[in-house]
């Protein structure tokens, strides 16, 4: 079976603070949904709008230190725009909380994920049971909380390929292959 074959998810986690490393984790998750037939929207790899790489970080810091706020406002807000549209776009997401860089982005990301009632899946390397408070009254479900990069690979296998897997209320599976005709 492969039910998430076409589906797309927003990969959501720390930038800013995060600038030389951001793209690590999404790379590897990038590298393992895609063979499964799952798209990925990559804030740090944009297949539309303004790409987060480290450059663009200094870039709007270097702007914030020669007070452009104007120029900030602008660049920022077709981030914001962009980002927010990739999750409405996506079927899923997966959110990198690491209580070691501060988030800002990703909150809001994540809060709109769950008023659109999308499988939210929460990666925390602390440990699941360092999921900021906040997000367990989120209404997500804390069966997607996750203390791995692994235990959430293994989570999207079972989704995937399972003859039985529990919605959790949140999972809705699409027949892309109607959808396109292929």
């Amino acid at each position: 079976m492969n039910r998430l074959d076409r589906h797309t998810v927003y990969l959501a986690g720390s930038i800013d603070e995060s600038k030389n490393t951001a793209h690590l984790w999404r790379e590897e998750i990038t590298n393992f949904l895609q063979p499964l037939g799952i798209g990925t929207f990559n804030p740090c790899d944009k297949p539309c709008g303004k790409v987060e790489d480290p450059d663009f970080v200094d870039y709007c810091n270097q702007l914030k230190a020669e007070e452009k706020w104007d120029e900030l406002v602008s660049e920022m807000t077709g981030v914001v725009r962009a980002d927010l549209h990739m999750v409405d776009l996506s079927n899923f997401m997966i959110a990198a909380i690491d209580k070691d860089r501060h988030l800002c982005g990703s909150y809001s990301e994540i809060t709109y994920a769950a008023l659109e009632k999308k499988p939210v899946i929460i990666w925390c390397p602390q440990g699941k049971a360092q999921v900021p408070n906040w997000l367990w009254g989120l209404g997500l479900r804390h069966e997607l909380f996750f203390s791995t990069l692994d235990e959430v690979k293994d989570y999207i296998t079972h989704v995937h390929t399972s003859d039985v897997v529990d919605t959790l209320g949140r999972w809705r599976f699409i027949n892309y292959r109607k959808v396109f005709g292929k």
